[in-house]
């Protein structure tokens, strides 16, 4: 795990991602944002959830829906 330490308004980047027929997608921007709040641009084909729906909704079958 990568840790880092960033200020308000400054930015994250991932890059290199690619969907599941290998094509390239764009860059993913995290963005540090004030009120302990951050900011995700990314491709509409990458599905953003919170980790904890995640378990929660995948315990249940529910999360199979979200992937539609």
């Amino acid at each position: 795990m990568l840790y880092l330490t960033r200020q308000k308004e400054e930015t994250l980047v991932l890059s290199g991602i690619h969907d599941a027929h290998g094509n390239l997608l764009d860059d993913v921007e995290i963005v540090i944002m004030s009120h302990n709040r951050i900011g995700i641009h990314a491709d509409k084909k990458i599905l953003v959830l919170r980790k904890e729906l995640i378990q929660r909704y995948s315990q249940d079958g529910k999360l199979k829906t979200l992937h539609k």
